[in-house]
Formats: structure tokens, C-alpha cells, sequence
């Protein structure tokens, strides 16, 4: 497997996004961050991710591709407005993120990783941790799901909260 900076992800954004989202998915795992808290993997999915897709496919492409992904969490799966606001802050800061020179080494980590499984050390995954601590905001597992009926889901208080957390 080639490093994620030299991995061909293909020239259609979608497919290209998908298949990063599945390394960005292997990574950050609890399998590799054993007893992480899930909304801190959840954080960290959403702002390496964008922050890749940055990288890979472009600013305007990362953030419609963050769009879409918090509608189908928010509308098909219930998420509380609180974590997708989570979210939206975290794919903003992960595509801001890209754009600063002392997130190199963390690209590299990643890079490192997807190259060579077996790459990711304590160090490695404590460094991770602490610049996701820094700079992203996490729900706690208890906040993942919304209970509401799913026709509840649809009004239009909730695309109007909807569409203030994407913008």
C-alpha cells in the first residue's frame, strides 16, 4: 500500500473521498486507540478527514463533502444538533487545519500509518491525541443519538438548525 500522499484516490472527488474516509475510518479505530472515548474518534474521523480531503481533492470539494455527510448523520440517523454542530466545527477546523504549516508532521503520522499498519506507536497516537484535544470539540458517547420519531426529524426547525450549523 502506498503512503496517503501518493495514494491515488481517483479523479472523481466521491469515489476518491469514499475510499479516504475508509482509511481515515481503519485509523482511527478503537482497535488502534483502545478505551478512546468514541466521540473523541468520531472528532478525530471528521477532522483528519477533512482535512485530507483538503489536501487530496481542494477546499470547496472537502467542505460540500462534510455537508453531505452531516445531512445523512443528522436527517437518516438522528444525530443530536449538538454533535453535528461538533461535527461541522471539526470538519471546518480539519480543512483549516490543512492549511498550517505545524500540521505536517501529523499528515505524516497518518501517511506513515496507512503505508504501514503496524507504524502507529504510543507516541505517534499520543501526539494524535493531543492536537485533537487542542483544537476539536467531541461529544461524549452519551450524546451520539437523537430518540426523536423520525418524521420529528424532517421539520423545518431542524433544517433551519440544520443549515446554521453548515454555514
Amino acid at each position: 500500500m502506498t503512503e496517503i500522499n501518493n495514494k491515488e484516490y481517483g479523479m472523481n472527488p466521491i469515489a476518491g473521498i469514499k475510499e479516504l474516509a475508509k482509511d481515515i475510518e481503519v485509523l482511527f479505530d478503537d482497535k488502534n486507540f483502545p478505551g478512546a472515548d468514541p466521540g473523541w474518534l468520531d472528532a478525530a474521523r471528521h477532522f483528519y478527514g477533512q482535512a485530507l480531503a483538503t489536501k487530496k481533492y481542494g477546499f470547496a470539494i472537502a467542505r460540500g463533502a462534510g455537508i453531505v455527510n452531516e445531512s445523512k448523520g443528522s436527517f437518516h440517523k438522528g444525530h443530536k444538533r449538538k454533535v453535528t454542530q461538533n461535527d461541522f466545527n471539526n470538519n471546518s477546523a480539519g480543512r483549516n487545519f490543512y492549511y498550517d504549516n505545524e500540521s505536517i508532521p501529523f499528515f505524516k503520522i497518518i501517511e506513515d500509518f496507512i503505508a504501514n499498519p503496524n507504524s502507529l506507536t504510543e507516541v505517534k497516537k499520543d501526539s494524535l491525541m493531543n492536537k485533537m484535544l487542542e483544537k476539536a470539540e467531541y461529544a461524549t458517547a452519551g450524546n451520539i443519538k437523537d430518540h426523536t420519531k423520525k418524521s420529528n426529524r424532517y421539520t423545518i426547525k431542524r433544517l433551519t438548525e440544520f443549515l446554521k450549523d453548515a454555514y
